[in-house]
């Protein structure tokens, strides 16, 4: 990072820089089709405010560029036609999850207030770099520039529209999270150069000394904590983390500037890695939900449907094998269903279950798993519902309940 402030457009000229604009269009079509209207609202709100903050003409160029228009446009329209001739219900969907959000159809997950803790949060461990990238980034200038009124551009609107929405969840922040890594980089850099002087002092080995002592006492606290999962591989990340820190502080007492940024990337690297790798699996519900479907595909006959009773827009029909049957009202599951069988197989929730089984004969062979704390209302079971007519003898049910 230079030490000179620079005021200069984002945006290149020259012939090279012609295909940006269908580029970033693609981009913007690709986000509609994964995020639908809320993928574009973060983008437009963001660029939108940064165009009319700037007030360049080239800006406005690149903004309305005729090609890259035409490839939103069509990215606008192709998926939302092809959505609609599958599925009418579409449109409904759409309205139902957009102003749905806004207007309490979901309920109220967190308080109005809950972004202003969960985007520094979310953007650990480099928080606090990233709050001292922007005191120095004001004081020497950078962030009174271009790249500052962006990074304002992009965060300020999405936390604005994230707040009006009464459905809030700390994980929607993702998308505000980029414009914090580069004022963590200046940060960053200002303190490495802050600490390449002490480092030939006995002043440079205490910082190591602290953030060792106050690892120690993590690892102790999480030891003791009771039933907590993933109590090992924390403790080793932790321990892991103390030694680097004397790697750290050795690159600063042999002034390597390369290494001790290296050093310092390659620890956040790690960190992230073994905490997907060993502590995820011990809370992560999906790769579970994911491993019951799974079981679900291998014990279902290959002829037979699976009727979804309500589940809706679960996430487990995504890793179920078609064809399946959704059935949203369990009253709505008529003795049709029993057309040419005297069975069928479901997965419903727990509740569900409990008020088919009045109905008809109902052998479970699978259940879900459900979250440490959760109620045991959210499982879901696969089972097999037979009619009244049928045999009364039946092959004994396997259960696990995982």
């Amino acid at each position: 990072i230079s030490p000179k402030p620079r005021d200069e457009s984002s945006i290149p000229a020259g012939p090279a820089a012609r295909w940006l604009p269908c580029a970033f269009y693609l981009a913007c079509g690709l986000a509609f089709m994964t995020k639908s209207l809320i993928g574009l609202a973060f983008i437009g709100s963001g660029c939108g405010l940064y165009a009319l903050w700037q007030r360049e003409r080239r800006i406005w160029r690149f903004l309305f560029d005729p090609v890259g228009l035409t490839v939103l446009i069509t990215c606008l329209l192709a998926w939302p036609l092809a959505a609609y001739l599958t599925y009418p219900q579409f449109l409904d969907d759409q309205i139902k999850h957009h102003l749905g959000r806004f207007q309490g159809v979901w309920g109220e997950d967190e308080p109005i207030y809950c972004y202003l803790y969960d985007i520094p949060r979310c953007a650990l461990p480099w928080t606090p770099l990233a709050l001292w990238g922007i005191l120095v980034g004001w004081r020497q200038g950078r962030a009174r520039g271009s790249l500052g009124r962006f990074a304002l551009c992009w965060v300020v609107p999405g936390t604005i529209l994230l707040t009006l929405s009464q459905w809030r969840h700390y994980h929607y922040v993702a998308p505000l999270i980029p414009p914090f890594a580069w004022l963590a980089a200046i940060g960053m850099v200002d303190f490495v150069e802050r600490r390449h002087p002490q480092s030939s002092t006995r002043r440079g080995w205490r910082l190591p000394l602290v953030l060792n002592l106050l690892l120690a006492i993590g690892a102790g606290v999480v030891w003791m904590i009771p039933n907590l999962r993933g109590r090992e591989p924390i403790v080793a990340l932790i321990g892991f983390t103390a030694v680097i820190c004397w790697l750290i502080a050795w690159c600063e007492q042999q002034r390597r500037p390369h290494a001790h940024l290296a050093a310092i990337f390659g620890l956040a690297w790690v960190l992230a890695a073994g905490t997907f790798q060993f502590v995820i699996p011990h809370y992560d519900l999906y790769s579970q939900v994911a491993e019951f479907a799974d079981r679900v595909n291998h014990d279902l006959p290959a002829d037979a449907p699976l009727h979804m009773i309500d589940l809706k827009e679960d996430q487990l029909t995504w890793y179920l094998r078609q064809p399946l049957v959704r059935v949203d009202d369990p009253d709505e599951l008529e003795k049709g269903a029993f057309a040419d069988r005297r069975s069928i197989y479901l997965v419903a929730p727990q509740t569900t279950i409990d008020e088919l089984a009045k109905v008809g004969r109902l052998d479970i062979i699978e259940r879900s798993p459900v979250a440490p704390r959760r109620i045991e209302s959210l499982r879901v079971c696969f089972a097999r519902l037979f009619t009244f007519s049928a045999p009364r003898i039946m092959p004994a049910a396997r259960s696990s309940a995982r």
